[in-house]
C-alpha cells in the first residue's frame, strides 16, 4: 500500500464506529512506569551516570597501541550514548507517565458526559412516551 497517497492514507477509518479505551490500563500503565522510575531507575540514575563520568578505564597504560586507543575510543563514545539514552528514558517515561493520567481523564470525563447525556436522551424518550400513553400530566398514582 501506497501510504503517501492522500486518497489511500485514511481509509483504514471507514469501518471504525468506536474507540475504545481501556481506562484502567492507562492507570495501570502509568502507575507501572512510576513505580518503575520512583523505585528502581531514578535512584539508580546518580550512581549510573557517576559511572559513566569516570570514563574509560582500561588501556591507559598502553596509549600507543592502535586497537587499544581505538577501542577507549569506542567505549568512551558508548558510555556517553549510554548516559544520554538513560536520561532520555526518564524524560520519555515521565510524558508517557502524563500522557498516560491525562488521556485517561479527559476520556473518563468524555464517558461520563456521553453517559449523562444518554442518561438526559433516555429520560426524554421515557418522558415522551409517558405523554403519549397517559396524557400530559404523565402516569399518576392511580393510573396503571
Amino acid at each position: 500500500m501506497d501510504d503517501t497517497n492522500p486518497q489511500k492514507v485514511g481509509t483504514w477509518l471507514e469501518g471504525l464506529r468506536w474507540i475504545e479505551v481501556d481506562l484502567h490500563g492507562l492507570h495501570d500503565l502509568a502507575d507501572t512506569l512510576r513505580a518503575d522510575l520512583d523505585g528502581h531507575l531514578r535512584t539508580a540514575t546518580p550512581e549510573i551516570l557517576a559511572e559513566h563520568r569516570t570514563g574509560v578505564q582500561f588501556g591507559a597504560s598502553m596509549p600507543e597501541n592502535p586497537g587499544v586507543l581505538a577501542a577507549r575510543g569506542q567505549y568512551a563514545h558508548c558510555l556517553g550514548g549510554g548516559a544520554e539514552a538513560l536520561l532520555s528514558y526518564l524524560e520519555a517515561a515521565e510524558a508517557m507517565i502524563l500522557a498516560a493520567r491525562e488521556v485517561a481523564e479527559r476520556y473518563a470525563t468524555a464517558e461520563a458526559r456521553a453517559q449523562a447525556r444518554a442518561g438526559e436522551i433516555d429520560a426524554a424518550l421515557q418522558a415522551a412516551e409517558d405523554r403519549l400513553r397517559y396524557g400530559p400530566l404523565g402516569p399518576g398514582p392511580t393510573r396503571a
